[in-house]
């Protein structure tokens, strides 16, 4: 099942992508959120876009915090909370992305299963493609919301998402949804490609 829950989507869906499309750049992250501890009580704080890329970067399995310990066994299931309004691309040529890719992409999260409140704030130039990750199947914040995963009072605007493989899932907020939530969430931009779901 693609992002659905009470996320309102105004997307444009096109039938195919750029065969040539490349793939912007990751964002270099912070090497820490805002504040918090990822707790209920003081979730993590994301206040700007580096720190937005940090969210992501803790996520990949394959970022080894020391021998043992891997930050996505850390940080999936922690609270986390969006602090300001966030612009991560330029969006004056936005209507060229889906041939361009602007300068930052994004790699799905997969698998959370936390809980990422935004707190009415909006992130503005989001743009994913399914260029990114090993297995090249998804494009959006999240590949997966996982039981306990809840994302709620989020606003993206002027966002893209462009797949180029037949069968990819995407949505903005997520590309799936295992039994997780998606809460009082808005979503302004265009789907285009050739994925078998999109939303």
């Amino acid at each position: 099942t693609n992002a659905g829950g009470d996320t309102q989507q105004n997307t444009e869906n096109n039938t195919q992508a750029d065969a040539e499309l490349q793939p912007g750049e990751l964002m270099t992250p912070t090497e820490s959120f805002a504040g918090g501890d990822g707790t209920k009580e003081n979730p993590y704080q994301i206040s700007n876009a580096a720190e937005w890329y940090y969210f992501a970067y803790v996520m990949d399995s394959s970022n080894i915090k020391s021998e043992d310990e891997e930050y996505a066994v850390v940080f999936r299931d922690k609270y986390y909370v969006v602090t300001n309004d966030i612009v991560i691309n330029d969006v004056s040529d936005f209507e060229n992305w889906s041939t361009k890719a602007p300068k930052y992409d994004w790699n799905p999260i997969h698998g959370f299963e936390g809980h990422l409140d935004g707190q009415g704030h909006t992130i503005t130039g989001f743009y994913a493609s399914d260029l990114w990750g090993g297995d090249v199947t998804s494009a959006g914040i999240f590949h997966s919301l996982n039981v306990g995963g809840v994302v709620e009072n989020l606003n993206m605007e002027k966002a893209m998402l462009v797949t180029t493989v037949s069968g990819s899932h995407a949505g903005v907020i997520a590309a799936s949804v295992s039994e997780g939530e998606i809460r009082n969430c808005t979503v302004s931009g265009v789907v285009t490609g050739v994925g078998m779901n999109m939303g």
